[in-house]
């Protein structure tokens, strides 16, 4: 891809924005603080990553990288040609000794300019909210906040799982026969979910239950009422990991919540843990509400806050 002329290109001459090329991301690499080594791989990765990626690069006279960044636009989805296309800004970065000298504002100007070009009229990205100094630079650039993500983590120390003796539900591990008898609850789970999404999964479907159902690692559990086994009212699996494990999805039908079923689900997935090797336990909840004090009371704490922001770049 050739990198279109920028206006104010004549102006910084000392730090041309161009393309990046092989023998850029060594340099690259150590921007990102890792070893120049492991620049093949991180190439390899935004190649592997995305479709199309923007990765530009403002050089030095010495020849080395005093900053960069990368972008890309996401193919449109089917069906929905006619939605609004949003760039998403992976990394942008510059040398220490050079920040606090516009380099940031102009790659992050071409990276604008070139989304631009392929179609793209916002360009988003995610920042952590301990990361003060990235928030401040792209609140002056004028992206605004659109959400934030709240990742948790229960540790294998916190205090047991208190079920209650009257549960009106049968908990017992989910297998792949189940999946048929689960159509209905997650119909109705989905229809909750479209009107306030608390996870970040995408739309649940009985394949992808059965898809993950299949995937090494995964601890799935289901709530069924006491009196009828076939019938489903609440759902959690998670995937072990090597050194900790996910909770992927946990969710009550509304009318059996408060009843302790969603505590029983989660019961049972620690103790699958705890047996095997203890560890801890993440989850993400996306714009949370209410359900972050529920989680709370399950013993997580709040590991991390992720902030989603975006600007239109029409």
């Amino acid at each position: 891809m050739a990198l279109r002329r920028y206006p104010w290109r004549v102006a910084a001459e000392t730090f041309p924005i161009r393309d990046a090329e092989v023998e850029d991301w060594p340099r690259i690499a150590r921007l990102l603080g890792r070893s120049p080594d492991s620049g093949a791989e991180l190439r390899r990765w935004a190649q592997e990553q995305f479709d199309a990626p923007v990765t530009l690069v403002a050089a030095a006279p010495d020849a080395s990288v005093a900053g960069a960044a990368v972008a890309d636009l996401p193919p449109t989805a089917p069906g929905r040609e006619d939605q609004e296309r949003v760039g998403r800004l992976s990394w942008i970065g510059v040398a220490p000794a050079l920040r606090r000298q516009g380099l940031a504002s102009k790659l992050l100007g071409a990276v604008s300019d070139e989304l631009r070009l392929r179609g793209a009229r916002r360009l988003a990205v995610t920042v952590e909210g301990t990361e003060v100094e990235a928030l401040a630079f792209f609140r002056d650039a004028g992206f605004e906040r659109d959400g934030q993500d709240l990742g948790l983590v229960r540790l294998p120390s916190a205090r047991s799982l208190a079920t209650r003796v009257d549960l009106p539900a049968t908990i017992r591990w989910l297998t792949l026969d189940d999946v048929p008898l689960l159509a209905g609850l997650i119909i109705r789970l989905g229809m909750e979910r479209a009107e306030a999404i608390h996870d970040q999964l995408e739309a649940l479907t009985p394949a992808q239950v059965e898809s993950w159902l299949q995937r090494p690692g995964t601890l799935g559990y289901a709530a069924w009422e006491k009196d009828d086994p076939q019938t489903p009212v609440g759902l959690a699996w998670a995937s072990r990991r090597r050194e900790d494990a996910v909770l992927r999805y946990l969710a009550v039908e509304d009318d059996s919540r408060r009843d302790g079923i969603g505590t029983a689900l989660l019961a049972a997935i620690v103790s699958d843990l705890d047996r095997a090797a203890p560890m801890p336990l993440r989850a993400a909840l996306s714009d949370p509400g209410e359900e972050a004090e529920y989680f709370r009371s399950l013993g997580f704490e709040a590991e991390r806050v992720t902030l989603r922001m975006s600007k239109s770049i029409a």
